[in-house]
């Protein structure tokens, strides 16, 4: 970034290409159950059972949401953090790569982890651990703190693919995609809604404030819904 912008782009384009061989070697999984039509009253009912009907499901995908919301948020916020400690501009690069080192690696023995440790407390850990990355972001300024942020990382790394395969195993194979879709679109409708809350704060008090502010929400959602992972998990 620092010799032109487009080199960027240049090797943005270079990794979106390829996807291209990487879709050509998708084999399709087979289907235990094929809906014979997919209206869009097909859609409505999947929605209405995934969030009105089945109690379990709709626990699993607003826990998953929740913290969706709370790693997509940090995601634009790291780099104002980056600038606010004073990270050089030539640095960014590498960080963000290692962040993202660091979120494969850890969803890599995520598995383990879940199974070591169990559904419950790992939703528990996952559910308090990501608001306290936000919290003790907003009550650090130095560059020493940017390890809370690939401690926030390791706790993503394990969060995304546990919280879906929660989903998955709730979910019959014909209607999966449709309610992770749902889930996506409760991840990005909570962003909308936090995150320009978010920015105004930054804008006008601080980053800090703007972090605590945003740890306090993901707190409160995690821990509600943590509860209820509790509640309507089978014994």
């Amino acid at each position: 970034a620092l010799i032109s912008l487009r080199h960027n782009l240049y090797g943005q384009a270079v990794l979106a290409f390829l996807a291209i061989p990487a879709a050509i070697m998708l084999v399709e999984p087979a289907q235990h159950e094929r809906l014979k039509t997919f209206t869009f009253r097909t859609i409505l009912n999947v929605v209405r059972d995934s969030l009105f009907v089945n109690k379990q499901l709709r626990t699993n995908i607003f826990l998953s949401a929740a913290i969706g919301t709370a790693t997509l948020t940090m995601a634009w916020f790291a780099q104002p953090y980056f600038e606010h400690v004073g990270l050089p501009l030539t640095l960014y690069g590498l960080l963000w790569t290692l962040l993202n080192l660091v979120v494969g690696i850890a969803a890599l023995a995520a598995y383990r982890v879940e199974t070591r440790v169990g559904p419950k407390r790992t939703v528990l850990a996952i559910a308090v651990l990501i608001p306290v990355g936000y919290l003790l972001l907003g009550m650090m300024e130095s560059m020493w703190a940017l390890s809370i942020l690939f401690f926030f990382y390791i706790v993503r790394g394990i969060a995304t693919p546990v919280l879906k395969d929660y989903i998955h195993r709730l979910t019959a194979s014909n209607v999966r995609a449709t309610v992770l879709s749902v889930r996506n679109f409760i991840i990005r409708l909570c962003f909308v809604l936090v995150a320009p809350a978010m920015g105004y704060m930054t804008d006008n008090i601080g980053l800090q404030t703007a972090l605590l502010f945003g740890g306090t929400v993901f707190l409160v959602l995690g821990l509600l819904f943590g509860l209820l992972f509790w509640k309507y998990s089978p014994k």
